[in-house]
């Protein structure tokens, strides 16, 4: 019985992760749209998993969505304390906002989350 969670939960991790990996691939080809699909689901399947909650605020800053940027990251700092990326993400989010500003295209954030 065990084994058969321990198979059950490799594979969803596995899923998140392929999950990641089509919605970064959308991401470059500038389908914000269908990247926050992807990234939508991995969070449904698992609302932990920061990568997710980070990238999908990154997705809606390029579709200059400041409002649901500024909800993934609030999502993704809940997650864990004190992390400056997220941080950082989301204050350049509030200073373009609070200038009037919007995102320049290719000026996208920088998509590693793991520093």
């Amino acid at each position: 019985m065990l084994s058969s969670w321990c198979v059950a939960s490799q594979l969803e991790s596995y899923y998140i992760n392929e999950l990641l990996d089509t919605g970064n691939h959308y991401s470059l080809r500038s389908e914000h749209e269908k990247a926050v699909k992807y990234f939508r689901r991995a969070t449904q399947l698992d609302q932990t998993y920061l990568s997710a909650w980070t990238l999908m605020g990154h997705e809606y800053v390029e579709m200059k969505n400041a409002h649901a940027a500024i909800e993934a990251y609030r999502r993704a700092v809940g997650k864990v304390t004190l992390l400056s990326r997220i941080y950082h993400s989301c204050n350049i989010v509030w200073t373009q906002i609070s200038i009037g500003k919007t995102t320049e295209p290719g000026m996208a954030l920088d998509r590693r989350t793991n520093s």
